[in-house]
């Protein structure tokens, strides 16, 4: 079922503290909510569905899989792993990438030629590894989450929605880039499960991306060389990019 309540307002200034004692009730307290929530966390895990409708389908492929995610390193750098598969609409079948960045350094474990692919330029993630870093929930590492989503933006609670059995609060945005932004934030524990970006192209064509975050893990038990790890027995490791 959904609820619909209409709340607009134009967000100039900072997140602010709200009382957690109290409901959130207005788009900038369902953020500030969200935000405290993920700076308290350290690791996140969850399942990702990424997909993307129309003419941005041409160019953007489906993705699907696990990730975890830490806190940005001090080069705001994102701290992720990625277990995903990734297809290319032109592709007959996905194709499985087990990608990641330690907050310094990137890398792509390439099980066809047994090679890990290993380097500080996102580059070396090749062509598909690169893809992952569109399933990441950025803001989860950021120092200060929504840190772009609060300057000369005008916010709109909808209502609610139900994702994924998750019952969430439904926000838009507008005036960013991209123009529109649907972010659909849980009403348990702050923490996203969906953000839709809308676009349009040069003949005034709608598209869109679509992030849905399943099965999340707040602060699960994570090993800190999950984010770097060891070179497999009979692989070779190389700074090469990867094709």
């Amino acid at each position: 079922m959904t609820h619909v309540v209409v709340w607009m307002v134009a967000w100039s200034g900072p997140i602010g503290l709200v009382n957690e004692d109290k409901p959130a009730v207005t788009p900038a307290e369902i953020f500030t909510r969200s935000a405290d929530a993920m700076k308290k966390a350290r690791h996140l895990r969850y399942q990702a569905h990424y997909e993307a409708t129309a003419w941005i389908s041409e160019f953007v492929p489906n993705i699907e899989g696990t990730v975890v995610m830490g806190k940005q390193s001090p080069y705001k750098i994102d701290t992720y792993t990625a277990k995903v598969s990734v297809k290319p609409k032109d592709a007959e079948s996905p194709t499985p990438i087990d990608a990641g960045c330690d907050g310094d350094n990137y890398f792509l474990i390439d099980a066809k030629s047994k090679t890990v692919h290993r380097d500080m330029d996102p580059g070396v993630l090749g062509e598909l590894g690169s893809e992952t870093r569109r399933v990441i929930l950025a803001d989860f590492g950021k120092p200060q989450p929504y840190d772009d989503k609060n300057e000369g933006k005008t916010i709109e609670l909808v209502g609610e929605q139900t994702i994924m059995d998750e019952p969430c609060y439904e926000i838009h945005i507008k005036g960013g880039d991209p123009p529109d932004v649907l972010w659909f934030i849980s009403t348990r524990d702050y923490f996203p499960r969906r953000i839709v970006r809308l676009r349009k192209n040069q003949h005034d064509e709608p598209g869109s991306t679509q992030l849905t975050l399943h099965h999340v893990e707040i602060d699960p038990d994570v090993s800190p060389s999950a984010f770097a790890p060891s070179v497999p027995e009979g692989y070779k490791q190389t700074d090469e990019f990867a094709q």
